[in-house]
């Protein structure tokens, strides 16, 4: 039986004896072809116009080409400075043009159309497929609080006599053995707070994601999804419904649209790398553009008991490991029992609880202000900076050869450290980690026993030992940079990446295009 099209929508049913209903149409939808070669000229229309008055040629590309570099970069990189203005060191690359990263404040980028500076310079190294931080992105907002407990006062507020049992328990991801947890939404972020451990004092790394449901976001948190919206940067490109560069505000209304977000993940987080357990989002590749920005961050201190029996455990192999870190939990739900690091630990006394409490006080951003940004939301202080060396003394001290020069400039580290590979390099990555995945653990903190797609899986978190390896077997080593508080990183679709959680945080990503290289990315996503 064929089916035959009545018009361009509709498909009729076949008759009853034929086993159809008789009446009923199939209606067809789709993306109108009009609408996207209108689409396309306006895009191409918007491209002339940049170049109108410009030497180099219009077009994708226009300004760096193929294989070359931002001219209004090279400069800089050709000096070899370490920090500029507008660039971050992110790789030490031979030969390479690219190892720094374009990281402009939002204040040098004033969304004021699309012939402003700022966003010629941004899509230079956008369209050659490249990261681009932009810093202090809360600094033209109105300052309202990304502290997760104020954000859990407004959204039971929201809910109070409609959701109530969204208001009681969540569903966390353990980073130890990447099961799904349930735990009191209080506990939760109490431990965000002060801190978790298992009884063994191994510090309890717990990843909550997706929290509010995007697709509640705006209703659950409205004042927060609007503060959201207006400190992202370069609008052209990244607002949900009037972006004249963003594909995805164009489809049409009847068209099923993927989840744009945003969505919001809230993870506890420790400065060194544990080496098992450690808060990380593993190695993937997103089929779509997307920025992720850090609106929140403080530390919390282990004690140095805490530190002994962390530095006892790192080195043993996985029996004795598990048995340190075993923790309370029956049928998925974790008990209160070992909630908060401070009621857990035998060997902290009365002063150390107090200073527990002038910590918090010196690590929250400044009610006046609002502001999230670097200088406010990772400052620590003097004190804290001292108890920060007694913890290297004692044996946290990682070797300068891993986190690189770079990163320690900005004095207080960042609340999350981002690895971001280059498109061309996948080819490598893959490779490497096809040679390597039985090395990796994942689900139980069990070695792997297969691999589908050693990218696409998310199974894989790269540490610094094969970091190492990786470069000097295939030739290639990411962007590594540090996101501090108040920072936008945007991630081009296709390059896979991954984060570590060096403090507890909060950020929400936001995807925000269907950019070119999607069509170049669907056959590995199917």
């Amino acid at each position: 039986m064929a089916w035959k099209v009545q018009n361009e929508l509709d498909i009729p049913c076949p008759p009853k004896e034929r086993g159809g209903c008789g009446s009923s149409l199939l209606s067809l939808r789709r993306t109108g072809h009009i609408v996207i070669e209108e689409l396309v000229a306006d895009i191409d229309k918007v491209m002339h116009d940049l170049h109108l008055n410009s030497s180099e040629p219009a077009g994708v590309g226009a300004g760096i080409g193929l294989t070359g570099q931002c001219s209004e970069c090279s400069a800089i990189q050709r000096a070899g400075l370490e920090t500029h203005k507008y660039l971050r060191l992110a790789a030490r690359r031979s030969g390479s043009h690219d190892n720094y990263i374009y990281c402009p404040s939002v204040l040098d980028i004033q969304d004021d159309g699309l012939h402003h500076p700022g966003l010629h310079h941004f899509q230079k190294h956008w369209l050659h497929g490249e990261p681009v931080i932009v810093k202090d992105v809360f600094n033209r907002t109105k300052g309202l609080s990304w502290e997760p407990m104020v954000m859990w006062r407004a959204f039971r507020e929201t809910t109070k006599n409609k959701f109530a049992d969204e208001t009681k328990t969540v569903k966390a991801v353990d980073c130890l053995d990447w099961c799904e947890v349930e735990i009191n939404i209080h506990q939760f972020f109490r431990g965000y707070e002060e801190g978790r451990s298992h009884r063994s004092g191994w510090p309890e790394m717990l990843k909550l994601k997706d929290w509010p449901p995007a697709n509640f976001f705006h209703e659950r948190l409205p004042r927060h999804g609007a503060e959201f919206i207006s400190a992202l940067p370069f609008h052209q490109y990244t607002h949900p419904s009037k972006g004249l560069m963003n594909l995805a505000s164009k489809l049409p209304p009847e068209v099923s649209k993927p989840d744009l977000g945003p969505k919001t993940y809230i993870a506890y987080g420790h400065e060194q790398e544990l080496g098992r357990g450690d808060s990380v989002t593993k190695l993937h590749c997103d089929l779509s553009d997307a920025v992720n920005v850090l609106t929140h961050s403080k530390e919390v201190k282990l004690a140095a008991w805490q530190l002994k029996k962390v530095e006892g455990f790192k080195g043993n192999e996985s029996k004795d490991f598990k048995k340190a870190s075993r923790k309370s939990r029956k049928n998925g739900i974790l008990e209160s029992t070992t909630a908060i690091l401070r009621d857990s630990c035998q060997g902290l006394n009365e002063t150390r609880v107090a200073e527990n409490a002038v910590e918090k006080q010196s690590l929250e951003p400044s009610s006046e202000s609002g502001r999230t940004g670097a200088d406010n939301g990772s400052r620590i202080s003097g004190r804290l900076d001292m108890d920060n060396k007694q913890h290297i003394a004692a044996g946290d001290e990682i070797r300068k050869d891993d986190v690189g020069e770079s990163w320690n400039m900005r004095g207080p580290s960042g609340g999350a450290l981002w690895d971001i590979f280059r498109r061309e390099d996948v080819p490598k990555l893959e490779s490497y980690l096809n040679r390597h995945w039985k090395e990796f653990r994942h689900l139980g903190d069990e070695l792997l026993d297969t691999v589908i797609n050693p990218i696409h899986d998310q199974t894989i978190f790269i540490n610094e030992e094969h970091k190492r390896k990786l470069k000097e077997e295939e030739g290639i080593e990411p962007w590594t940079f540090e996101q501090y508080t108040g920072e936008a990183v945007f991630i081009p679709a296709g390059c896979p990446h991954q984060v570590r959680n060096k403090k507890v945080n909060t950020c929400t990503r936001f995807v925000w295009q269907f950019s070119r290289q999607m069509y170049l990315l669907i056959n590995d996503f199917v």
